[in-house]
């Protein structure tokens, strides 16, 4: 089953509930695959091969028959599920080494015996049941080639245990795996660690973790922040007070169809005016939706768009207009500009391009993120002209960018297995790398 977007899928009735964090799935009931279409090429490519993976899966160790009574005697982990979907869609990917060096550096790397036994596994880890199982693909096809794979399923189908096959195919068990796979990944990440720098001594921590998710903050005024966070149970947003050391509840979702739940993707972001006016998104009943928040008044208002999916809005320093990127009826991501006075909506771009991460630059321009030359660059569009008038292009695709807040630098990170931090003076046009910490930014 493939819906045509990301919000028709989440309103599918294959299960009772399906999360944001949810991209497919596979049910072995009925033997579906499920998923949804997406312009963006290798988001969609990396699902749909991902999800056919798990059906192949099936189809392999339930001997023909891909539904869960056929496979109701297996004993198999499940970070040795996921990992084939992930190594064998994508391989080994950036995102997935760069957790693995960061986890490999600080010592909390989990052991593979740790992985096997998901209910007693740390909610923070679980994520390491797709990224440590990835790189064990590339682990034994390095070292035992390519047909290790097939092997190592067909003894799985026939033993019905993932134990026994181990040792029929490696003579080892786990756990001599588990240390073999040690050596193998402190060889591999161990010289670069001199590359990277420890955030922590260089910087200083402005909030304690205590929850899984705190993200895109942004300084509103001196001394207040405002962030996305799920401590207290429900998702929410907060403002907190460096100062006081206090946190304001202003937005709670889960509770009302408005506001059912944040986005915790790589492009979210909320953008900030001068006059404390915050522009955000949430999923709000059949669709992801904007809204502007008036911190002064305690005011918040939904702005009425014809998209069902927007991303990554900002809004004008005056607070009078906001940016956005959006999925249009054509199935293409364009960058949009509101006047939210005038309740104007002007097309900025209006192509195939997949253009994402639209920001405000002072008055004259608007930069956005494309992959106009096959890779993510930063473009700088004029908006008295109409004209994309240059872009910036570094090694490795560029992510998140950010416009200081007097309109002179651009910050933004690199697309890496140790993502950097650079910034960009737009006024001398000169760009240097700010930082190379250990793990993403």
């Amino acid at each position: 089953l493939i819906f045509p977007t990301y919000i028709d899928f989440l309103q599918n009735n294959v299960l009772d509930w399906t999360s944001s964090q949810v991209k497919g799935f596979t049910e072995f009931i009925k033997g579906r695959v499920v998923i949804y279409y997406s312009p963006n090429y290798d988001e969609f490519y990396h699902l749909f091969a991902h999800e056919l993976s798990h059906a192949f899966q099936g189809y392999i160790l339930g001997r023909g028959n891909i539904n869960v009574y056929s496979m109701r005697d297996i004993d198999i982990p499940l970070w040795f599920i996921e990992g084939a979907s992930e190594f064998l869609s994508i391989g080994v990917d950036n995102e997935c080494e760069m957790y693995i060096k960061e986890a490999l550096y600080n010592g909390k790397l989990p052991s593979l015996m740790e992985l096997s036994d998901p209910y007693r596994l740390n909610s923070e880890n679980y994520l390491y049941i797709y990224k440590e199982g990835q790189i064990f693909y590339q682990f034994i096809t390095e070292k035992y080639g390519k047909d290790i794979i097939s092997k190592l399923y067909k003894e799985i189908t026939e033993t019905r245990t993932f134990s026994t096959a181990l040792k029929k195919i490696f003579s080892k068990n786990l756990e001599v795996l588990n240390e073999e796979f040690l050596t193998y990944l402190r060889k591999r990440y161990f010289p670069s660690y001199t590359e990277v720098v420890n955030v922590e001594l260089l910087s200083e921590k402005i909030i304690e973790k205590k929850s899984r998710y705190n993200v895109c903050p942004v300084e509103v005024v001196k001394n207040q922040i405002v962030f996305i966070t799920d401590r207290k149970i429900y998702p929410s947003l907060v403002v907190y007070n460096t100062e006081k050391n206090s946190l304001k509840k202003i937005i709670t979702t889960w509770k009302t169809e408005d506001f059912l739940e944040f986005s915790y993707e790589k492009n979210n972001h909320i953008g900030v005016s001068t006059n404390e006016k915050i522009v955000f998104t949430t999923k709000s009943y059949d669709r992801i939706s904007v809204y502007v928040y008036d911190l002064e008044k305690n005011k918040n208002k939904k702005i009425d768009l014809p998209f069902r999916i927007i991303t990554s809005p900002d809004i004008s320093k005056d607070g009078n207009k906001i940016l956005f990127s959006a999925l249009n009826n054509d199935f293409n991501i364009d960058i949009y500009l509101y006047d939210i006075p005038k309740k104007q909506l002007i097309n900025i771009t209006d192509d195939k391009y997949i253009d994402d991460e639209p920001r405000f630059l002072g008055q004259k321009y608007i930069i956005f993120l494309s992959k106009r030359n096959g890779k993510k660059n930063l473009y700088f569009f004029n908006i008295e002209n109409g004209k994309i008038e240059k872009y910036l292009s570094i090694e490795n695709h560029i992510l998140n960018p950010e416009v200081s807040k007097d309109g002179k630098k651009i910050v933004f990170v690199d697309d890496s297995s140790n993502p950097s931090l650079y910034i960009y003076d737009f006024e001398k046009n000169e760009l240097y790398q700010e930082l190379k910490p250990v793990g993403g930014i």
